[in-house]
């Protein structure tokens, strides 16, 4: 257990870089990316909040 938590973030950084790399393919510059997600995430969570 304890080995697969320290390759946990190796295995994140290659998801990073094959989501930078697609993104690049599409001309979608990794800032957009994240305000994209961010936007996502803001409505998602008011979306949640809204139904309490």
């Amino acid at each position: 257990m304890l080995s697969e938590l320290n390759t946990f973030p190796k295995e994140l950084a290659d998801v990073l870089d094959q989501l930078l790399i697609i993104s690049s393919k599409f001309d979608i510059a990794p800032e957009t990316l994240l305000k994209y997600s961010e936007d996502k995430l803001k409505a998602r969570f008011k979306d949640a909040l809204d139904e309490e």
